[in-house]
């Protein structure tokens, strides 16, 4: 690509520029980090040289902005500037939500647990095995309001947890869930300690391994968890119904559902907003009535 061709595009679309791999933009003897003077914009540029590529964000006169940095030539280098002001105030408004509904759920939720503990104790054998169902339940909510509320948390501070135990506490009511349907459960799980948010992980594993049940007429679920050279696996396989190729794009994205699935289409998003918070990848396979599997992969490093 031409130097000339460069410099037309430079000064005739927005929010694009070429560097050098000193850092000056074409044509000028301004450096990247004179338009961009950011501690950020510095760090960014040494990776893309490194690497290839970078990006980071920046807030400038309460705008802000998401710059990429990718290597086309051994010298040149394209610079991307996107204006994501939109994309941070819906994502704020977004967290405000959650936030509200948490807070304004989680006290009803606690006054349910806190009557049903005391029923309990004073609850004849007839009673007892209803009033502990509420009690579990209850418990769940106060979990996934938690991990939600984690999820939208602006600090991330991760402790190490086996990936094993996590797995494991999940499945408990759901191993039990899949018997009652005739379906074989089989666990292969690996000892594998990672750091992560642990629940979250585990709202993941239950929606993951709960959808497997809810749409396998028969045969079996397989979970398994494996490392190898470079990558931590989880993979959860179905014999059931398999995804139908419409809507295979679409199945991370909110209220995207099968018609024969009575939930509210969430579920997978979830999965997908915990795999993005923890920086990991999720992938699948799926063929109709042959069955699905869900690869979940976390680098070692």
């Amino acid at each position: 690509m031409s130097k000339e061709l460069l410099l037309k595009l430079q000064s005739t679309a927005d929010g694009i520029f070429f560097i050098d791999n000193k850092g000056f933009l074409l044509g000028t003897y301004k450096k990247l980090w004179d338009l961009y003077p950011f501690a950020e914009t510095i760090s960014a540029f040494n990776e893309a040289l490194k690497l290839g590529k970078s990006h980071f964000e920046i807030e400038e006169k309460e705008r802000f902005y998401r710059v990429k940095i990718l290597k086309l030539e051994e010298n040149i280098f394209l610079v991307q500037v996107k204006d994501i002001s939109c994309e941070k105030k819906l994502e704020k408004i977004k967290k405000d939500i959650v936030s509200t509904l948490s807070h304004e759920l989680r006290t009803p939720i606690t006054v349910i647990k806190g009557n049903a503990e005391y029923l309990l104790y004073y609850s004849d054998n007839s009673e007892k095995e209803i009033i502990e169902e509420i009690l579990k339940k209850a418990s769940q909510m106060l979990e996934i309001l938690t991990g939600l509320n984690k999820l939208i948390a602006i600090e991330k501070s991760f402790r190490e947890y086996n990936l094993k135990d996590l797995i494991i506490n999940s499945l408990k009511d759901l191993v039990e869930k899949a018997e009652k349907k005739g379906l074989k459960v089989e666990i292969d799980l690996q000892d594998i300690v990672v750091p992560c948010e642990k629940i979250l992980v585990e709202q993941m594993i239950r929606n993951l391994v709960d959808n497997a049940i809810k749409f396998t007429k028969k045969g079996k679920i397989e979970i398994t968890l494996k490392r190898n050279n470079k990558e931590v696996v989880i993979l959860i396989k179905d014999t059931g119904k398999g995804i139908k190729e419409e809507l295979k794009k679409h199945i991370f994205e909110k209220y995207v559902k099968s018609p024969e699935s009575n939930g509210q289409g969430i579920g997978l998003s979830i999965v997908k907003e915990i795999i993005n918070y923890h920086n990991w990848k999720i992938d699948f396979q799926s063929e109709e009535e042959k069955g699905t599997t869900f690869s979940i992969k976390i680098p070692l490093s």
